[in-house]
């Protein structure tokens, strides 16, 4: 079993839920290829709309960009699984 499929384990058993959508980490660095991540959530799996905010927000707070633009953040260390905490929904952008 790889590293990832590890992780997820490690999660699920924790109460994690992997949630079925689609998500790239842009690069975070020039010359550095996109990352297909997948995101987990607890309690439960992610609506469509809960998620579509999320990914808002990790693009403007945590990547620092639009969905087209280009990364301006540095630092930042990236993990195969992003394990999501409370309810996303709680969560609105400034």
């Amino acid at each position: 079993m790889d590293l990832a499929q590890r992780r997820i384990g490690f999660y699920e058993r924790l109460g994690f839920r992997l949630n079925p959508f689609e998500h790239v980490q842009p690069p975070l660095q020039k010359g550095h290829p996109e990352l297909p991540l997948k995101i987990m959530s607890y309690p439960q799996t992610l609506t469509g709309e809960e998620f579509a905010l999320l990914k808002e927000i990790l693009y403007t707070r945590v990547y620092k960009t639009s969905k087209s633009g280009g990364v301006r953040c540095t630092g930042i260390k990236a993990s195969k699984t992003i394990a999501l905490t409370g309810n996303v929904s709680r969560i609105h952008p400034d």
